[in-house]
């Protein structure tokens, strides 16, 4: 996998919603993805890719609320917990 490929399908999909998401486990990062594989450097060069696609951009949890309009609610019947 490389950063232009990734970024080539965050693109592919832009329009189709307001935001997309990337969660990522940092444990992932030298435990289990090891530095010789290249995830460094695909995260380096990540968000340049990204960006170099018409219309893309980074924003932060806060920014997307203040820049687009609640479509629904959510309701969760049981308490989500994160690992600790």
């Amino acid at each position: 996998m490389t950063a232009d490929k990734y970024s080539n399908w965050l693109s592919a999909v832009n329009g189709n919603g307001n935001v997309i998401n990337l969660f990522m486990d940092y444990e992932t990062f030298g435990e289990h993805q090891w530095e010789d594989k290249g995830i460094f450097e695909f995260l380096k060069h990540l968000p340049d890719y990204v960006l170099k696609h018409p219309h893309n951009d980074f924003v932060t949890p806060s920014e997307a609320i203040e820049r687009y309009n609640s479509v629904g609610e959510l309701d969760f019947h049981n308490f989500v917990y994160g690992r600790c």
